[in-house]
C-alpha cells in the first residue's frame, strides 16, 4: 500500500511537471538482444553456420547493447540511435557493427494520425519512407505490473498474423500513446519492448524544455520501402568504401 501511495505522488508531481509548461519528454532506452528467438532461415545453410550464428548471437546478448533516445511532446516525436556499449569484441571482424550506427534510421512519429517517418542519416533529409502503427498494431490488455524507469507500467499484447507475440509495457502517469521506434498506440508512453530477438527497456525518463529534431513527412511525400531501402544501401556501401 506504501509503494503504491509513493507511486501516486510521484506520477502526481511528474504529471503536473508536464502540464504546466507543456514541456518534452526525453526517454533514453537500452536495446539488447534476446539469443535463441532469431529464426536464420536461407542464411544458415548448414548445421555448423547455425550454430556459429547461434554462438555469435549468445556473444553480443553478454557484451552489446545499443543506446537510443525518443523526444516527445505528446504531438509528435523524433525516436533516433545514440550509441553502443560494446565490452568485448564479438569476433576479428566485427568493426563493421560499430560503423552500423552511421546509418542507423531515425524515426519521427505523428501521433495522431499514427504516421512514423523513416529517414537515415546518410541520405538527404527530404528522403524516406513510411509506415502507420496505428494500422499495424492491435494492443490488447494483460496481466502483469512491473516498474522501468522508476515508473509502474501495465503490460498490452499484439499478436501477429504469424503468431508471434509482442509484448510492451506502458506507463499510465504519462498519458502519451508513443514508444521507442515503431512502436505506439498503447494507452500510455511505451517504456519497455518485448520483442522476438530483442528488448528495449527505458533506463531513464526526463521532462524538460527539449527539441524534436525532425518533423515527420506526409506519407505521400516518402518513397516505397524498397525503393528507399535500395538508396539507403546504396549510399552507406558508397561511405563504408570511401572508408
Amino acid at each position: 500500500m506504501r509503494i503504491q501511495v509513493l507511486f501516486y505522488f510521484l506520477a502526481c508531481l511528474f504529471l503536473f511537471s508536464i502540464s504546466a509548461e507543456a514541456q518534452t519528454v526525453r526517454v533514453k532506452y537500452k536495446k539488447f538482444v534476446v539469443p535463441g528467438q532469431t529464426e536464420y532461415g536461407r542464411w544458415a545453410s548448414s548445421p555448423a553456420m547455425k550454430r556459429q550464428l547461434r554462438e555469435r548471437e549468445e556473444k553480443m546478448a553478454n557484451s552489446t547493447a545499443e543506446y537510443y533516445t525518443l523526444y516527445t511532446n505528446g504531438r509528435t516525436s523524433f525516436f533516433e540511435y545514440d550509441t553502443l556499449i560494446q565490452r568485448q569484441k564479438i569476433d576479428e571482424t566485427d568493426s563493421w557493427w560499430r560503423r552500423m550506427g552511421e546509418v542507423k534510421q531515425n524515426q519521427a512519429k505523428d501521433l495522431r494520425t499514427g504516421d512514423i517517418t523513416h529517414r537515415s542519416p546518410i541520405l538527404p533529409d527530404s528522403v524516406c519512407s513510411s509506415e502507420n502503427f496505428k494500422s499495424e498494431y492491435q494492443w490488447k490488455a494483460s496481466d502483469g505490473f512491473k516498474v522501468f524507469a522508476g515508473l509502474p507500467c501495465q503490460k498490452v499484447v499484439h499478436a501477429s498474423e504469424e503468431g508471434d507475440s509482442l509484448i510492451v509495457w506502458y506507463t499510465p502517469e504519462i498519458p502519451m500513446s508513443d514508444g521507442p521506434e515503431i512502436y505506439g498506440g498503447a494507452p500510455g508512453l511505451i517504456l519497455a519492448v518485448e520483442g522476438k530477438g530483442f528488448n528495449y527497456i527505458a533506463e531513464e525518463v526526463e521532462v524538460g524544455d527539449f527539441d524534436i529534431a525532425m518533423d515527420p513527412i506526409p506519407p505521400s511525400k516518402c518513397l516505397e520501402e524498397k525503393e528507399f531501402n535500395e538508396k539507403m544501401r546504396t549510399a552507406a556501401m558508397k561511405k563504408f568504401m570511401q572508408n
